[in-house]
């Protein structure tokens, strides 16, 4: 029974997550149609996880400070995508609770999920449900549950992962763009992949090889999805424009941050504006990208 963790065990499961989501990025793209039919969740958050990995890679101990310091600001810094940057921001709630922690165990991992749930939401002007924001809201609420129960962190894992799975199978019924294409979602499933990588990891596991997930064949996959003009002419907003600001204007305030997000939002949809006065993230899909720009130049340098 395994009742803690130490840093050099969640920097294995860091990895661990990193490695599984490598080995799955295909399956979750080709699960992509919702909230733009682009193909790319997968490699999205592959590459906010590989710009993680590559931050906790360079952190020079295993305290929980410094690995969570990095964990987080490596996922904001190579967010990619509506779903990286949610994946950011999760990692970023998760973090902000075991940054604080001497080992981790059921209960504050518990309530590190949480506040990742609790962070993601945050971020997302409209959050939709039957999307990653459903699964990791139910599984951080199973993992306060078990974790009143549970002190094994195997079991801990096994089961939460377990509910996550439930609830993704339940996201066509909650959006009917997913029924139509016959799948689960993208950003779902990437979750799940990257808990799994962690589970496998804190096990003792290395070779992935045989983890699969069994979520058939779309019936409509993505590509069919970009290829049928009538679909293609629902889509209002053309142009996915991302950027980070920094070194900000000696006038920004938190509160243009805010007022950023406002203007973005006037625009466009798919608005997701974080961070703070040292670098902010932006993701807006819009057909005034030039205007996106020139707001975000108002705070500092892009």
């Amino acid at each position: 029974m395994q009742k803690s963790i130490n840093g050099a065990t969640f920097r294995k499961m860091i990895f661990g997550g990193i490695s599984l989501l490598d080995q799955n990025k295909q399956l979750v793209d080709s699960l992509n149609v919702f909230p733009v039919p682009d193909g790319d969740t997968g490699t999205n958050m592959f590459l906010t996880m590989k710009s993680a990995g590559n931050e906790v890679n360079n952190c020079p101990d295993n305290t929980f400070q410094s690995l969570c310091s990095a964990f987080s600001k490596g996922a904001l810094r190579g967010a990619r995508g509506n779903s990286g940057v949610i994946t950011s921001q999760i990692v970023k709630g998760i973090c902000s609770v075991l940054s604080n922690v001497e080992s981790i165990t059921t209960k504050n991992f518990a309530k590190a999920m949480v506040e990742g749930s609790k962070v993601a939401y945050k971020a997302v002007t409209k959050p939709k449900e039957g999307t990653i924001l459903t699964v990791i809201r139910v599984m951080s609420e199973q993992a306060v549950e078990i974790a009143k129960k549970v002190s094994d962190l195997e079991e801990f894992f096994k089961r939460v992962i377990e509910k996550g799975e439930e609830t993704l199978q339940q996201t066509p019924e909650m959006l009917p763009v997913l029924k139509k294409a016959g799948v689960v979602d993208s950003g779902g499933r990437g979750l799940i992949v990257i808990f799994t990588g962690f589970y496998k990891a804190l096990i003792g596991e290395t070779d992935f090889s045989n983890i699969t997930f069994n979520d058939g064949q779309p019936v409509q996959t993505a590509d069919d999805v970009i290829a049928d003009i009538n679909n293609l002419a629902e889509i209002e907003y053309g142009y996915c424009t991302e950027y980070m600001i920094i070194n900000m204007n000696k006038k920004t305030t938190e509160a243009d941050i805010e007022k950023l997000k406002e203007k973005l939002m006037a625009i466009g949809d798919s608005v997701l504006c974080i961070g703070d006065l040292l670098l902010v993230k932006v993701h807006v899909h819009t057909n005034q990208p030039n205007l996106a720009l020139g707001y975000a130049l108002e705070l500092g340098e892009l």
